[in-house]
């Protein structure tokens, strides 16, 4: 209970990214969750692995899908191109020019959770610490230009490890 009183204290202090350092077979990950359960943040979870990539985890190219499945549990692509999707950090992302930060009082808190985080590619952490700590990037908007995105101050990142000397 003393890891959700730090990380809650952390949070409603302006603490908008949180690194949670835990011993080999800790439970920094559970702690997350009951501090989700206690506070009615929503929580989202992402694994470390080496082939997630910042632009995973921002947006992408897809095809778009029907929305009903078939028999077989599959579903058709609805055409021959691609459409940008957004990824878990990606889809709450605004436009800087429409952010309004005194809109994110009183809306639920998120909690984008990076589990083991030590194994995503070290060259990939950097542009992601760079992401947090502007909490502000460059991405396509619907119409292919560039232009500037900020994560809102509703929205927390938590990183995960067990092997701090591996970041």
């Amino acid at each position: 209970m003393r890891a959700v009183a730090a990380l809650r204290r952390m949070v409603s202090t302006g603490g908008r990214q949180v690194l949670v350092n835990q011993e080999q077979g800790g439970f920094g990950l559970d702690a997350v969750k009951l501090l989700c359960y206690l506070t009615k943040a929503r929580f989202e979870i992402l694994e470390g692995q080496p082939f997630i990539t910042v632009r995973h985890l921002l947006e992408g190219e897809s095809f778009e899908f029907e929305d009903r499945f078939d028999d077989f549990g599959h579903r058709k692509a609805k055409g021959d191109s691609f459409v940008l999707t957004r990824g878990a950090i990606g889809r709450h992302l605004v436009k800087a020019s429409e952010y309004d930060s005194s809109a994110s009082e009183g809306r639920q808190e998120i909690f984008i959770v990076l589990n083991n985080v030590e194994a995503i590619a070290v060259s990939e952490l950097v542009k992601l610490n760079r992401l947090l700590s502007t909490r502000a990037t460059l991405m396509k908007d619907e119409s292919g230009r560039l232009v500037e995105y900020v994560l809102p101050d509703n929205v927390h990142i938590a990183a995960i490890t067990s092997e701090m000397d591996k970041l």
